[in-house]
């Protein structure tokens, strides 16, 4: 067995609590004072083997409301059986993530008490794994993960995805060998039908599970159920949330509120505010100047860019942002066809770690301005940018005003063929001469 973060319980009890969990079937419920176990066969799961482990990861909120992950606690995976004991003072959401040389890559959400044991069950190579247990768990994450509508809805989209995976196969084959005719075609359209089918029906079981959050954090009469269900997504980033958690903070102790009220009411201002922003800053507006430094320490004005270019593009990143990274093949493309033309991207990571920053910059070799905002998810700029996701992109003019925002590449393609193609370019060199000439 794993050693706890913690005290150890009595072996022996802990060993007959998970023998009567394994051979009945049942979820039992541990003697310890706030222990917890976590125990289920993962071995099925595509990639599981003996260099894997489960990670138990915690969301928490410093005293400005930014969040990050911690663990808090975790265990080797042998023979794809997971046995892992840990404490907790109280009932808790947590991520259980399975890695495999040091990636994540599995993960579902449980809730974790004093006393509480709960079951992994496997749910094919997508999913994963799904986290079933009793008492709290049971009323707020196996009320809709091992409900027979979810699982049926989650069923579909496997077949749609393994459907998906099986005809981008077959396309990318028909590209290797250069087919170029009506099947290829066929193929290639399928495929693009099939990457928006998957995506709604992701979205459908997201907000399935919205749903029942936001119904129990609205509803529930125990005010403990309600701040867990918030926590696990329930009124996410909503004006409601925060009044929810007003209330909540009249009827919950002291210790509570400070480690979990406040912070969240914190990160939920911070959110509103920011979107606030967003909205404010519309075509037209006049977004903020700033300084920022690039990768080798030098100061870079947004202003001095631009006076130098017709049309700059601002574009929030950072390493891990999945979205970001796969737009850059065509973001170069993009400034390779219009940088001569007077376009200009100034990137801002707003990765926390200044070396994740630096390797994603040099592993796709960014052509651009680069800048960080580093450590500061939430820094000055993102706020004054209203940056509550990314990729976040705004589309200014020399004269620093709002052009547009939150284009799609295909979108910003147009907009710059349009304001620098050739007669675009023809024009302003005319109305140049024409004012040097003095006609």
């Amino acid at each position: 067995m794993s050693k706890r973060l913690g005290h150890n319980p009595p072996v022996a009890a802990a060993i007959f609590t998970v023998a009567t969990f394994l051979t009945c079937g049942c979820v039992a419920e541990t003697d310890a004072e706030s222990g917890y176990s976590i125990v289920g066969n993962v071995g099925s799961i595509h990639g599981a083997s003996d260099d894997a482990r489960i990670v138990v990861r915690q969301t928490v909120h410093d005293e400005d409301g930014v969040s990050r992950r911690v663990a808090i606690g975790e265990s080797a995976v042998r023979n794809g059986l997971v046995d892992l004991e840990g404490d907790v003072p109280q009932p808790t959401v947590v991520d259980i993530d399975l890695e495999i040389n040091g990636k994540s890559t599995q993960s579902t959400p449980a809730v974790i008490a004093p006393g509480a044991v709960i079951r992994l069950v496997p749910r094919g190579r997508i999913q994963g794994f799904l986290a079933d247990g009793t008492g709290r768990h049971a009323e707020l994450v196996s009320s809709w993960t091992m409900n027979d509508i979810y699982l049926e809805r989650w069923n579909e989209y496997e077949d749609l995805f393994q459907r998906w995976l099986a005809t981008n196969a077959a396309w990318a084959k028909d590209v290797a060998e250069g087919a170029v005719d009506s099947t290829a075609a066929s193929k290639a359209e399928s495929s693009m039908r099939l990457t928006q089918d998957v995506f709604n029906r992701r979205n459908e079981l997201a907000d399935h599970r919205k749903e029942m959050m936001d119904e129990v954090a609205r509803t529930q009469a125990d005010p403990l159920n309600a701040l867990l269900a918030m926590e696990l997504g329930g009124l996410e980033k909503s004006r409601e949330g925060l009044d929810r958690l007003d209330e909540l903070a009249g009827v919950l102790d002291e210790e509570t509120i400070a480690l979990r009220i406040e912070p969240r009411r914190k990160y939920l201002r911070s959110y509103l505010k920011r979107v606030a922003t967003d909205e404010r800053l519309g075509v037209g507006r006049t977004g903020l100047d700033f300084s920022l430094v690039d990768l080798e320490g030098r100061s870079v004005a947004l202003h001095s860019v631009l006076g130098r270019n017709e049309v700059v593009f601002l574009d929030f990143w950072a390493s891990w942002c999945g979205p970001c990274v796969a737009a850059f093949p065509k973001l170069m493309e993009t400034y390779a066809e219009h940088h001569g033309d007077g376009f200009e991207i100034v990137a801002v990571s707003i990765d926390s770690d200044p070396e994740d920053w630096r390797e994603a910059s040099i592993e796709h070799a960014l052509p651009w301005i680069n800048l960080g905002e580093i450590g500061k998810q939430r820094g000055p700029v993102a706020h004054a940018y209203g940056v509550t996701a990314i990729p976040k992109g705004y589309v200014l003019g020399t004269d620093g005003s709002i052009v547009a925002k939150d284009l799609d590449m295909d979108e910003l393609r147009e907009l710059l063929a349009d304001r620098l193609g050739g007669d675009a370019i023809r024009a302003r060199e005319e109305s140049t001469s024409a004012a040097a000439d003095g006609t």
